[in-house]
């Protein structure tokens, strides 16, 4: 049986951010809840990690620091047929 560490990938995902901060002088990573897994016939939700590319990523600017920060903007590509439908 894998381990949630396993299955999100959790050591790729840091290795990833620790290099955007290194590189940047910050690091995002977004744990969310994924609704659409179907599991015995009923949808529950699971944990996905992903890491967020700086560039992706902006905070509100008069924030000093993340919990003082007012909102996020995370920025998605998506194919217009996604939007749409």
């Amino acid at each position: 049986m894998n381990s949630e560490w396993d299955r999100l990938d959790i050591a790729t995902v840091m290795q990833r951010t620790i290099n955007d901060k290194l590189i940047y002088g910050f690091g995002v990573n977004e744990l969310y809840c994924d609704p659409k897994v179907e599991v015995d016939n009923k949808i529950v939700g699971e944990l996905k990690l992903r890491r967020i590319a700086p560039r992706n990523f902006f905070a509100d600017p008069n924030a000093k620091l993340v919990h003082e920060s007012n909102y996020f903007f995370i920025k998605y590509q998506m194919l217009l047929n996604t939007v749409l439908s």
